[in-house]
């Protein structure tokens, strides 16, 4: 892989990505969120299920690391899902991005436990307190409210949504070595589809209701895209520059959505929002460095 396409990679994942909180919304106007979130999932098992069909260099789809995939189907997307699509019901798609793009901050603090060498360094401590305090900035206004809202309710599960996903990715990085992208992929949507079914069937009330053309269309692009094409970018760049670099990647999808917000929702963040994110940007920018500037130095040989 060239560094030029370790760039394509990014920059399509962060698209990807960014335009996935918008399609939530839409796909919450037909279907109940655990059985949107299936749906994705369904989706993405039909795109590289067609895709692994016809690669020529098809790799093993049972190997002996299956019950690792799985285990990351279930941190990467059965539970951050279930919080994700839950919350988007009562918090704007931007706001959630916002919070997604802490999922850095999370890996900062807990990989020092797995993989000591990335150590938890004066900067980036500096940079989990700022992002921290942009955390509570955004929460401010719910939690002064002095009652317990949905709206608040769904911020709280954006955040477990954040350490799930962290969790996720320190998991991947620490089996990258030993696990094949697609191979890795197909046994997640495996694990994943089938407990997130299982879930929502059992406690997704009623599945759906008035299915409109953009909600399908919202499912299938949360599944070939979002989840499809960016996973196999993503666990690629993850295996390439470290757990830490790629989770930066989040950095960029949250002004993505805000962009969508504005275009399709007619909803711009407010102030509050603003200094909020300003603060956790401000710490990923000290957590991880430039993102855009650090990959564009990254040289061939560390992504050969």
């Amino acid at each position: 892989m060239s560094q030029a396409r370790f760039l394509v990679y990014f920059c399509l994942t962060t698209l990807f990505w960014g335009g996935s909180f918008l399609g939530i919304h839409y796909s919450l106007e037909s279907f109940s969120p655990l059985f949107a979130a299936f749906l994705r999932i369904f989706a993405a098992f039909c795109f590289i299920s067609v895709y692994l069909l016809f690669k020529k260099d098809r790799p093993p789809l049972f190997t002996n690391t299956w019950r690792i995939s799985m285990l990351l189907g279930i941190l990467g997307m059965v539970i951050p899902w279930i919080f994700l699509f839950w919350a988007e019901k009562f918090v704007p798609p931007a706001i959630a991005a916002i919070i997604n793009s802490t999922v850095p901050i999370f890996v900062a603090l807990m990989i020092p436990l797995v993989t000591p060498k990335d150590k938890l360094t004066t900067s980036k401590i500096i940079g989990v307190l700022l992002s921290f305090l942009g955390i509570f900035v955004i929460f401010y206004p719910a939690v002064s409210a002095s009652e317990w809202t949905n709206h608040l309710a769904g911020l709280v599960a954006l955040i477990f949504m954040s350490i799930s996903y962290a969790l996720g990715i320190i998991i991947t990085r620490r089996y990258a070595d030993r696990l094949n992208n697609e191979t890795n992929i197909f046994h997640q949507l495996i694990s994943g589809g089938i407990i997130m079914l299982i879930i929502s069937l059992i406690f997704g009330g009623e599945l759906m209701h008035d299915v409109s053309l953009r909600s399908v269309l919202s499912v299938s692009y949360l599944g070939i895209f979002s989840t499809g094409l960016a996973l196999i970018f993503f666990f690629e760049m993850i295996k390439r520059v470290g757990s830490v670099q790629s989770a930066a990647v989040t950095f960029l999808a949250p002004l993505v959505a805000i962009f969508l917000d504005i275009i399709f929702l007619s909803r711009s963040i407010s102030f509050h929002e603003s200094v909020g994110a300003l603060c956790i940007f401000s710490g990923l920018f000290i957590i991880n460095g430039l993102p855009i500037g650090r990959l564009m130095r990254i040289r061939s040989r560390q992504v050969n």
